[in-house]
C-alpha cells in the first residue's frame, strides 16, 4: 500500500499536476474567503444603516406616547395654555405648575415648572430631552370657541441619512372627557 502511494506521488510530482491543483485551490479558497468577507462588510453596514433608522423611530414613538399622556391631563380652557406655537406649547395643570413641549434642533424637550408668560421664560423648571436624532415636528392646537379640543402633532423621521427618504406622519390628539357634540 506505501508502495502503490509512494508510486503515485512520484508520478503527480514529476508531471507538474500537483502544483496545478495546489495553485486552483489556493485560489478558490482565496475566492471563497473574498466573497464571504465582502458578503459581512454589506450586510454590516446595513444592519448598522437600519439600526440607527429604527432608533429615531422608536425615540421618536417613545416621546408621543409621554406627549399623549402629558395631552390627557392638559386643560381645555384657552386662558390656562399659556403658549402656543408651531414649535413650543405650555399649559397650567390642576397642581399648580406648568407643562411644556417643545421641538428645537433635532430634540424634542419636556419641561415641567413655572412658566411665566409676560417674560416667556421657565422660572424653576425641569427640562428633559425627550427624543433626538433626525426628527421634525410641528404642533397645531384645534380650538373651538376658547376650549382646546385637541392637537395636531406633525411629525418625520429621516431615517437613512439622506434628505430624499423621510418617514412622516399627523396624528389628532384629543384632550380627555370632551364633549365634541355639544358644540
Amino acid at each position: 500500500m506505501l508502495r502503490v502511494t509512494v508510486t503515485f506521488l512520484r508520478k503527480h510530482l514529476s508531471s507538474g499536476y500537483f502544483l496545478i491543483e495546489l495553485t486552483l485551490y489556493c485560489g478558490l479558497l482565496v475566492l471563497l474567503c473574498g466573497l464571504c468577507y465582502s458578503w459581512m462588510a454589506t450586510n454590516h453596514l446595513l444592519v448598522a444603516r437600519l439600526s440607527s433608522s429604527c432608533s429615531n423611530s422608536a425615540s421618536l414613538q417613545a416621546g408621543l406616547a409621554l406627549f399623549y399622556r402629558d395631552l390627557h391631563s392638559a386643560p381645555s380652557c384657552c386662558n390656562r395654555w399659556k403658549k402656543y406655537e408651531k414649535t413650543e406649547i405650555v399649559w397650567s395643570t390642576n397642581k399648580g405648575t406648568d407643562i411644556g413641549w417643545k421641538y428645537t434642533k433635532n430634540k424634542l424637550r419636556r419641561t415641567e415648572g413655572i412658566f411665566s408668560p409676560d417674560t416667556q421664560q421657565w422660572g424653576k423648571s425641569v427640562t428633559s430631552t425627550i427624543a433626538a436624532g433626525n426628527i421634525a415636528m410641528q404642533f397645531n392646537i384645534m380650538s373651538v370657541r376658547d376650549t382646546v379640543m385637541g392637537v395636531q402633532v406633525t411629525y418625520a423621521t429621516n431615517n437613512h441619512n439622506n434628505h430624499n427618504n423621510y418617514d412622516s406622519g399627523s396624528c389628532f390628539i384629543a384632550l380627555r372627557n370632551r364633549n365634541i357634540n355639544k358644540y
